[in-house]
């Protein structure tokens, strides 16, 4: 392996890359994650979050549990609630590759007796969970 290949700036690493150092945060997270905990990892710029995120999201797979990422950069901030929540709900569907298979317009419009945020629970239910 040359140094070109070996270092990686910015950026998530990959899988099982060999410069990713296992920390207790993976054992936690992943254990946390597993026994259907809610999760959250605080941490400062580039300091391996996404890495994390990564490998966590590889293991759980490998054990047949769904995950998705969500970046809610993609949604914006000046954004109304309904904007926002459809955001949401679209990057869900895309995380969890549903967006073929569920027509968010469609779903989205035909929820519109419901606020936003009760929306986002009948997708998790009706959609997600199902």
């Amino acid at each position: 392996m040359t140094a070109f290949n070996y270092y990686k700036l910015g950026g998530s690493l990959e899988y099982q890359h060999p410069t990713y150092v296992v920390r207790q945060a993976d054992y936690e997270l992943y254990e946390g994650l597993k026994n259907g905990d809610l999760c959250y990892v605080l941490n400062s710029r580039q300091m391996g979050k996404s890495s994390l995120r990564v490998h966590i999201m590889k293991q759980l797979k490998e054990q047949g549990i769904q995950c998705a990422s969500v970046d809610l950069t993609r949604i914006g901030s000046h954004v109304t609630p309904s904007e926002w929540y459809g955001g949401f709900v679209s990057e869900l569907l895309r995380g969890f590759g549903l967006s073929r298979k569920v027509n968010f317009g469609t779903w989205w419009r035909s929820q519109e007796f419901l606020p936003p945020k009760q929306r986002l629970s009948e997708l998790i239910d009706d959609v997600l969970l199902t």
